[in-house]
């Protein structure tokens, strides 16, 4: 072994010869004298202007300096206060930290750090300048070419080095062995005078690898320049109760932050006052983010002077008490309402606020703060986004801190001018603002008095334990070792412009930080991935390097995210049994593709399986998806670290770069002596060496508190057996923070929320409500008194009995899907006589504004005959010899028999009540519904069939009920539920309402959800017993026939584009008068693309896009804009990103897949067809589908194969597939697997590739093609869809080559028509009138007569 370390020690020194030796590196007596400048000066860890001072190299004639000042020789350099920065003969970058002295000597040429701290990177490889030395302690630090490091002299004997890029020799001290160390990428150690270096003190949280520690400094990063708009905290919007109106008025004005940390809890309770400048009542919503990591622990709400606490209920019962308050206009209470929203994002509801009035709310949350070295950070967080304007009046930050009993070393409150008060207990942070919109999160670092000791809190029944994973005694430093790299980066439509710029800042650190010798792949992600280089994986070189930076500097985020899919194709990068390292950055929620966290894994395990893969995960985003993440890094062996949550994303850049080098210890357990038992978390992921562990468990009553105990960590590290035992010091004193028991429920919490299933969910909504911790299950629900609580069955003790939480019903979901393929919406068919309850009700096909109507039974699909009724007394009528059924019609001559044939002869008239249905007022809560009223207004006529059929059962059936409609993000409808019915309805018209409910389709709601409550009342009226007889020889009345809708298609011309200049000026002036209006914004685009201005239309729709980014309303607009104008590209993107908003909604992840499946994108089609099937696993369409693309885009036919013959019942289409998987003849994508519907275009062209495509413009301003298609089937050559409305409906042609002709043929309402088109035709080809029927009541005796 001495000889092997000797050899090594003398190739080292020979390569150093060789190097000084070399014609390229020319002689340190040759190089001329230093040059260089001061290039820039900023504060450090007080918000004080810096101080430097330059001397001469013996420490005299010092003068003052300040950026800009150019000097040459030697210099001795003194920081007092501050940051400087200089530059060395235009190669090298130094960073001089606060209290630093430093001496620049010219012969030899070296850096002698004397105290503080130095930060140097080099870009360029070796030069004219030489190699560069620092000399520190008793060691000379030679940095031979690009690279970075970090050096800190903690006193005369001590200091620390840490490097991260390149490749640093130490010349150790004579006698030392070796005589010379080599420190690479990742790695570092602690230097004391005349000692061997400790290279493992960067495991055992003694050495820093952040600039910012090593240099005390304050970074303050500017807002991306793509930011022009002021930036705020959340969200803040207000309604007036009872409608849909999104009105102004309501503002923050008061937002005061307390936090105590104490030993690396913290404890933060936030103050908000809400003011509302109007003069109205109103309901108040804002939404803002809070750590990923934080356990919601309290919700107060003030009534006058008196503060209220909340208690946890069940999320949907908690809205639905909320909403029905507040619908509650002749008696309002005061209730608050917190949610979880998504990923990290909170929802906050307040009612209400009194007219020019107020109400404060006080939210309390704890978190465990963790560390990777010597310093802890507590983060507040202060911004939401550019787009989420919501000032604050009157901002205050207080945070006390204390470790060990005692203040903390070396506050530093990174990017705000906060004060910093020391004391012998503790320190205290504090910040004060006025009238101020943060740009940037509130972060406070500081020194940890024992970073490396293994401490539990206990509390009764409880104690968490802090360990950190260091190097055991009997293992040697981890080596280092060159790796292959796959970086993946999430740039979909969940990515703000802000979080996307810090994600694209750290995926540039990640390539900065490779090795010349190693070979990397990046991969920016959506709904598929671009990548550089395109396949297999490249060095490390200049050109590769600056093709993927050019790559990711101009990427925009868009579209949705197939998590599953980009980290499968990561891993595919490499060969089969090599090793590769996958890193991810992004937020983790997954919108396409497999969605749930044990799918996810499901599908990319193989992969990782078959190659050696480190999987690193990075959450990064606006909203982390936490649950998710975590998930995926305990089920694939991997590590996760949330960005948003630990500082500055420049001091956590270097530490998260510089870990990806660090090994992780795998299959990682811990055991606990002491009585304590159920861990949680119950399995570790996989633990970085160094990183420091949070666990918590049960600790028995019957042991004392403060009696110690032990922990012992195991594992594998770099495939070597892992195990460290700890002895844990337990912390007993005084003022402890009670924290272990919701710590613990809150872990717990967090793995039942993976696994996602029925049982799970019950769990953890009981824990939640025990210990009084919000979950995703769960919600804060205030209201105004205790009676109040006990009003409405809620138990204001902790540990109320849990409700159980409605599950998303797989099984439904899958026959709703098989249904809706099935139904012909033709000749304006319905699910009337379809379903006999609503449990499998299809959802019918409807585009996105106009009215659903009632519609008779397709003819493919009879419908079932109602049952018999009741026998009745029968005349004799000269006519047909049908019988007439109430509510029917039929062919004989009196024009109402039911199968009735023509003939002289005598018919029956089976006489019975009339039914008739009638719709009240529809009130819209959550979010307006621009078309909420006229798709209400639609369904009366389904009503009033569905009430007849029940007549039948009982003809004196009457009554009413309250239809609560719950329409999703994408408009479509994702529950009803019937409230309050009264009266002797069957059961069966009950089901029947609500299936045709479910079918409705309405526009996008504004705020992405909404409730529609509707009132039905149904009564009959009497049908007469006997029909009058008529006179001998008397003429048969002429058969009654109803209206009929109506479609004509004629050929289509320009004229219209040049209609309706006055309406649109009307519009636009409107919007300038309000521009933050969003229905002035919708009603302007839709007015423009109704008179073919789309140019225009696509600029408004952008400025839609710009005010709102998250509002699917406007994205939807987005694309009916970008395909009218030849955008295919981008209209498709909107399309996939409408998805981030409902990936659960079944109906817009299938029109994602057909808009792609048209676009000729198979690869991101698939990813949409994989949602389709997770949400519908029983389909045996969403199966075919499924398993189709993975064949046939993905390249993972054997996979598919097998999980197609593992199918126990295969359904037709899958019995289809199978023998053309096994032979390899993947069918493409059949527009044939979706519905028909009232409205359909279809073409044919020659030459293909010059074909213009086709585009529907609807009388209300939606535009229908097949890259923004509706619910019906659609192709790259077809598109349907139903909800017609009266009006007209104009075919357009868009682009194409001359060259190009063919015809299109266009169906509406069973109308067929074929319209020819050739080079240099006018883009209006088809003008359809269409006029629907009223849909007015019709009794019997109208009907007779």
């Amino acid at each position: 072994m001495l000889g092997s370390m000797k050899r090594v020690a003398f190739s080292v020194l020979f390569g150093l010869v060789a190097l000084a030796c070399s014609k390229d590196a020319p002689s340190p007596q040759l190089l001329p004298p230093w040059q260089w400048a001061v290039t820039g000066m900023k504060p450090g860890s007080v918000a004080l202007p810096p101080t430097l001072v330059v001397c001469e190299a013996n420490g005299s004639n010092c003068t003052p300096a300040k950026a800009g000042l150019k000097l040459s020789g030697s210099k001795l350099v003194r920081l007092e206060r501050g940051v400087s920065e200089f530059e060395l003969d235009g190669a090298t970058r130094v960073e001089l930290g606060e209290g630093s002295e430093l001496l620049i000597q010219d012969a030899p040429r070296t850096l002698e750090l004397r105290s503080g701290g130095i930060a140097l990177s080099r870009e360029e490889a070796l030069t004219e300048a030489g190699p560069l030395t620092v000399k520190m302690v008793d060691r000379s630090l030679t940095l031979m070419g690009r690279g970075s490091l970090v050096a800190r002299m903690d006193n005369l004997n001590r200091g620390q080095l840490f490097v991260s890029r390149g490749v640093v020799t130490s010349v150790e001290p004579v006698g030392m062995t070796p005589p010379v160390r080599q420190f690479h990428a990742g790695e570092g150690a602690v230097f004391e005078r005349k000692a061997p270096p400790d290279a493992t003190a960067l495991f055992a949280g003694k050495l820093s690898r952040l600039r910012q520690t090593v240099l005390a400094v304050v970074d303050t990063p500017p807002p991306p320049p793509s930011v022009t708009e002021p930036r705020g905290l959340g969200t803040m919007t207000a309604r007036v109760p009872g409608t849909a109106a999104v009105v102004g008025g309501v503002r923050l004005a008061q937002h005061r932050v307390k936090a105590v940390v104490r030993d690396s809890v913290a404890l933060t309770e936030v103050e908000e006052v809400f003011q509302n400048d109007s003069d109205r009542v109103l309901e108040g919503r804002y939404v803002f983010p809070l750590p990923a990591d934080a356990t919601i622990s309290g919700l107060t709400l003030y009534v006058g002077d008196k503060p209220v606490e909340g208690e946890v209920v069940e999320k949907k019962r908690a809205a639905a008490i909320f909403q029905s308050i507040v619908e509650d206009t002749v008696r309002p209470r005061d209730p608050a309402l917190l949610e979880w929203v998504s990923g990290s994002k909170f929802s906050l509801k307040i009612f209400p606020i009194p007219a020019k009035g107020s109400r404060k709310v006080v939210l309390r949350y704890q978190q465990v703060l963790t560390s990777d070295g010597p310093r802890q950070t507590y983060v507040y967080p202060l911004s939401f986004g550019a787009e989420r304007k919501t000032p604050i009046d009157d901002l205050s930050i207080d945070v006390d801190i204390s470790d060990g009993g005692f203040a903390p070393d070396r506050v530093i409150a990174s990017g705000y001018a906060a004060t910093v008060e020391a004391a012998p207990k503790a320190a205290r942070v504090s910040l004060r603002a006025k009238a101020t919109s943060p740009d940037h999160d509130f972060a406070v670092s500081f020194g940890r008095s024992n970073p490396g000791a293994t401490v539990a809190a206990v509390e009764p029944g409880f104690a968490a334990v802090r360990l950190r994973a260091e190097l055991p005694p009997e293992l040697p430093a981890p080596a280092f070792q060159p790796r292959d790299r796959v970086l993946v980066v999430d740039a979909s439509h969940s990515q703000s412009v802000e979080s996307f710029t810090a994600v694209q800042t750290l995926a540039l650190a990640v390539l900065n930080g490779l090795e010349p010798e190693e070979r990397f792949a990046m991969m920016l992600c959506d709904s598929a991935c671009e990548s550089v280089p395109k396949i297999g994986m490249s060095l490390a070189t200049g050109q590769a390097l600056a093709e993927a930076k050019g790559l990711l500097k101009a990427r925009k985020p868009a579209g949705s995210s197939d998590l599953a899919g980009a980290l499968r194709a990561a891993a595919e990068r490499q060969a089969a049994g090599a090793a590769v390292q996958v890193v991810y950055v992004g937020d983790g929620s997954a919108s396409a593709g497999e969605l749930s966290v044990t799918s996810i894994a499901n599908r990319v395990r193989d992969s990782f399986e078959r190659r050696k893969v480190d999987l690193r995960l990075f959450g990064a985003g606006s909203s982390v998806d936490e649950v998710t993440l975590n998930g995926l890094a305990l089920a694939l062996s991997g590590s996760y670290d949330n960005v948003s949550t630990a500082g500055t994303l420049a001091e956590q850049e270097e530490t998260l770069v510089t870990g990806l080098r660090t090994p992780l210890l795998v299959g990682a357990t811990l055991q606990v002596s002491g009585g304590i038992s159920e861990l949680q978390p119950s399995l570790l992921p996989s633990v970085r060496l160094g990183e420091e562990l949070v666990v918590v468990g049960k600790r028995s009553m019957r042991v004392a508190t403060d009696e110690p105990f032990e922990v012992t960590l195991r594992g594998r590290l770099n495939g070597a057996p892992y195990t460290l035992t700890r002895r844990v010091t337990v912390d007993s004193e005084p003022g402890a923070l009670a924290f272990a028991g919701r710590l613990w429920a809150q872990s717990r919490i967090r793995s039942l929320e993976t696994s996602g299933d029925a049982s799970s969910t019950k769990e953890l909504i009981e824990l939640s409500k025990q210990f009084r911790v919000m979950s995703r299950e769960t919600s804060w629900l205030v209201l105004e008194s205790d009676q109040m609580f006990a009003d409405f069955g809620i138990k204001r003790t902790a540990g109320a009995d849990a409700a159980g939480s409605p599950q998303l019903d797989r099984q439904a979901q899958s026959q709703e899907l098989d249904l809706l393929e099935k139904l012909d919406l033709s000749a304006g068919s319905s699910l009337n006589g379809v379903l006999s309850d609503s449990s499998s009700a299809p959802k019918d096909d409807a585009s996105a504004g106009p009215s659903k109507r009632a519609e008779a039974p397709p003819a493919n699909l009879p419908a079932p005959a109602p049952a018999a009724p009741a026998p009745a007394k029968a005349s004799p009528v000269e006519g047909g010899s049908g019988s007439i059924r109430p509510g029917a019609s039929g062919g004989g001559l009196s024009g109402i028999g039911s199968t009735g044939q023509s003939g002289a002869g005598t018919g029956t008239v089976v006489s019975g009540p009339k039914g008739n249905a009638s719709i009240g007022g529809a009130a819209v809560s959550g979010g307006t519904v621009s078309n909420a009223a006229r798709v209400v207004a639609g369904m009366r006529a389904g009503f009033r069939n569905c009430y007849q059929r029940g007549l039948a059962e009982n003809p004196d059936a009457q009554g009413s009920l309250r239809l609560t409609i719950f329409v999703g993000s994408g408009g479509a409808v994702t529950n009803v539920t019937p409230n309050g019915t009264t009266g002797n309805l069957p059961a069966s018209v009950v089901a029947c309402v609500v299936a045709r409910a479910r079918a409705a389709q309405f526009d996008p709601p504004e705020s992405g959800n909404a409730t529609i409550a509707v009132p039905v009342n149904f009564a009959s009226q009497p049908g007469d017993t006997t029909l009058p007889s008529r006179p001998p020889g008397a003429i048969a009345p002429r058969p009654f026939q109803p209206p009929a809708d109506v479609a004509v298609n004629r050929p289509g011309d320009e004229s219209w584009i040049s209609q309706g200049q006055p309406a649109l000026d009307k519009l636009q002036s409107e919007l300038a008068a309000t521009p933050n209006s969003r229905k002035r914004h919708e009603a302007l685009v839709r007015g423009l693309l109704l008179r073919g201005r789309f140019k225009p239309a696509l600029a408004a729709a952008e400025r839609f896009v710009e005010l709102d980014p998250d509002l699917p309303l406007a994205r939807e607009l987005l694309s009916y804009a970008a395909v009218a104008t030849g955008d295919r590209q981008r209209a498709s993107a909107a399309v996939d990103a409408l998805t981030e908003s409902a990936p659960t909604d079944l109906k817009m992840q299938g029109r994602a897949a057909r808009t792609f499946e048209a676009l000729g994108d198979e690869a991101r089609a698939c990813a949409h067809w994989r949602t389709v099937f997770e949400l519908a696993p029983t389909s045996d369409s969403a199966l075919f589908e499924a398993l189709r693309c993975r064949a046939r885009s993905l390249g993972d036919r054997e996979a598919a194969l097998r999980d197609a013959k593992a199918v126990a019942k295969p359904g037709p289409l899958l019995q289809k597939l199978l023998p053309l998987l096994e032979s390899g003849q993947v069918p493409a994508f059949e527009k044939s697997s979706g519905n028909p519907g009232q409205f359909e275009v279809s073409m044919t062209c020659e030459p293909k590739a010059e074909c213009p495509y086709a585009i529907v413009v609807t009388p209300t301003g939606s535009i229908f093609s097949p890259w923004t298609p509706a619910l019906g089937r659609s192709s790259a050559t077809s598109f349907a869809f139903s909800g017609l409305m009266t009006g007209v409906y104009r075919v357009l042609l868009v682009g194409g080559a001359p060259s190009a002709k063919g015809q299109l043929e266009v169906r509406a309402l069973n109308v067929r028509n074929n319209f020819p088109f050739v080079a240099g035709q006018a883009p209006t080809l088809v003008a359809t009138q269409v006029t629907m029927a009223p849909q007015g009541g019709i009794g019997l005796r109208s009907l007779m007569f």
